[in-house]
């Protein structure tokens, strides 16, 4: 496969992993942090605040508290957070809480990382599916980040991608669901991003809705979510990147032979 990217990823070791966050705290860097709560998957806005001798330090946003007050010492979490055109993500764990994480906003102690991925920020540019390919999604209900009461009329749906970044993904289904889904609703998905490989399953929330009544289409924005945690995510993580990578490749060896008609 011919790389479109300007890098891979590159594994941060020793003391470029401090370095690393130091820099991201040096320039007042907002993070995303992804843990689990009650089965779901929860990503909230942190600010990476120091380095210590001990761990990182991170301030957690007033109107957040609620979701981590349930934080566990030793419980693990996700780190995601960019630094002009690459993005880094580490998983760690929880070492403390530097103030109560109940009452408005607080800090918690992280366990420094002994590795940092270091990833190119054009994987998370999202790739229109090429016309050739036509990718199914089943997707189904997982709850709400917010607990909202409001269940779906169904359970599960399909829809077909539109496109798909190493983040997130936009799918379209019919309007007659557009009662059925709401801005910050989980939903598990499910595809086969090329035909000749296995289905990738993730958890994703859904960010924002667009109607196109007139096409009688919705179309739905989804972010991943979890990835970053473990092992088994960032290998899914990986899957992710070398697909939005051929999708990338065959949009440009396709728009070169249109071109070269053209001419």
């Amino acid at each position: 496969m011919n790389s479109l990217f300007m890098s891979k990823t590159e594994i941060l070791k020793d003391v470029r992993v401090t370095e690393t966050i130091q820099e991201a705290v040096q320039q007042n860097l907002n993070a995303k942090m992804c843990h689990m709560i009650g089965g779901m998957w929860i990503r909230n806005t942190i600010y990476l605040v120091e380095v210590s001798a001990t761990g990182v330090v991170c301030r957690t946003f007033e109107e957040d508290h609620c979701h981590f007050e349930k934080l566990q010492i030793n419980q693990p979490v996700g780190i995601t957070f960019q630094i002009e055109h690459e993005k880094f993500i580490f998983d760690t764990t929880v070492m403390g809480f530097e103030s109560s994480v109940a009452t408005k906003g607080g800090r918690i102690l992280l366990e420094m990382p002994d590795r940092i991925e270091k990833m190119p920020r054009r994987a998370y540019e999202r790739q229109a599916v090429p016309e050739e390919l036509n990718v199914h999604v089943l997707f189904w209900h997982r709850g709400h980040i917010d607990n909202v009461n409001h269940f779906p009329t169904e359970s599960y749906w399909q829809g077909k991608m539109i496109n798909l970044s190493a983040g997130g993904s936009q799918i379209v289904v019919s309007s007659s669901l557009e009662d059925c889904f709401t801005p910050g609703q989980l939903v598990g998905m499910q595809f086969t991003s090329m035909f000749y490989q296995k289905p990738i399953l993730v958890e994703a929330q859904i960010i924002h809705l667009k109607s196109d009544n007139d096409a009688g289409r919705l179309y739905l924005g989804l972010e991943f979510l979890g990835l970053e945690v473990s092992i088994d995510g960032r290998n899914i993580l990986h899957r992710l990147m070398d697909v939005v990578e051929e999708y990338a490749k065959m949009n440009k060896d396709k728009n070169s032979g249109i071109q070269d008609i053209v001419d």
